[in-house]
């Protein structure tokens, strides 16, 4: 499991969720949503914009997490169900009657 690493450093910086949304060009929303839960998932191109503007380097701010060293409370790690396939025609077919 990764776990963000966002608040720690922008506290270490000395940026507020707000100063950091604006440095970003990020909503105030998502800021504060990977503030308070350091397990959110976010886009890359989010984490890159944080990165750029703290000022270090994307691979910075993840922190990876082995199963057995998650802190309680952390959320459960999920398991993604299987894709179905789905075969996608090339034609456009009429519906029948």
């Amino acid at each position: 499991m990764f776990r963000l690493r966002v608040k720690e450093i922008a506290e270490a910086k000395g940026f507020t969720p707000s100063t950091l949304c604006k440095a970003a060009n990020l909503t105030d929303r998502t800021v504060r949503r990977i503030f308070r839960d350091p397990y959110a998932q976010v886009n890359l191109r989010t984490l890159v914009k944080i990165a750029i503007a703290l000022g270090v380097q994307a691979h910075t701010l993840i922190e990876y997490l082995p199963d057995e060293e998650l802190p309680p409370g952390a959320p459960p790690r999920r398991a993604r169900p299987p894709r179905r396939y789905q075969p996608r025609s090339r034609f456009s077919f009429p519906p029948t009657n």
